[in-house]
C-alpha cells in the first residue's frame, strides 16, 4: 500500500520537480554555470577589445591604421553569434532554475538578478524573444 501511495501522480509530479531541483542545484551544474560565465566575460573582452581598435583607428592613433573589420573581418560575425549563443544557453539555464523552484522562487532573489540581465541581453532579439519571455516569466515575483 505504501508503494501506491508513493508512486501516485502527485508524488510522481513532485519527484520530478525534486529531480530537476537537485540537477538544477548540484555541484556541476553549478560549476557549468559558472565556466559558461567565465567564457561570457572572455567574449565580452573580446568584444571591448574589437571596439577599442576601432576607437583608436576612428582618433588616428600612430598604431591603428586600419579598421578593426579590416583587420579581424571575422571577429564581427563571431562576437554576435557568441553573444546569441550565450544570451540563450543563460536563458535556458534561468528557465531551468525557474521550474525547479516553483513554489520557493522567493527563496533565491538572484534570480531576479538573473531576470533582469536577460532581459537586457534579449533586448538586441525584438519582439519575439520579449513576447517568450513574458509567457515563461509569468511567475509573480515578490521580494
Amino acid at each position: 500500500m505504501q508503494y501506491l501511495a508513493h508512486h501516485s501522480k502527485d508524488n510522481r509530479d513532485q519527484g520530478q520537480g525534486d529531480r530537476l531541483a537537485r540537477i538544477v542545484n548540484s555541484t556541476p551544474f553549478e560549476v557549468g554555470a559558472v565556466l559558461l560565465i567565465l567564457l561570457n566575460c572572455m567574449s565580452m573582452a573580446a568584444e571591448a577589445q574589437y571596439t577599442g581598435y576601432n576607437v583608436g583607428y576612428d582618433l588616428g592613433y600612430r598604431k591603428y591604421n586600419t579598421s578593426a573589420a579590416e583587420r579581424y573581418p571575422w571577429a564581427q560575425t563571431t562576437l554576435s553569434s557568441l553573444e546569441t549563443i550565450f544570451t540563450i544557453i543563460f536563458l535556458v539555464e534561468f528557465l531551468l532554475r525557474i521550474a525547479a523552484y516553483k513554489q520557493n522562487l522567493c527563496k533565491h532573489p538572484m534570480l531576479a538578478f538573473d531576470m533582469v540581465l536577460i532581459l537586457m541581453s534579449c533586448a538586441d532579439f525584438g519582439t519575439i524573444c520579449w513576447l517568450v519571455l513574458i509567457r515563461q516569466l509569468s511567475v509573480p515575483f515578490v521580494f
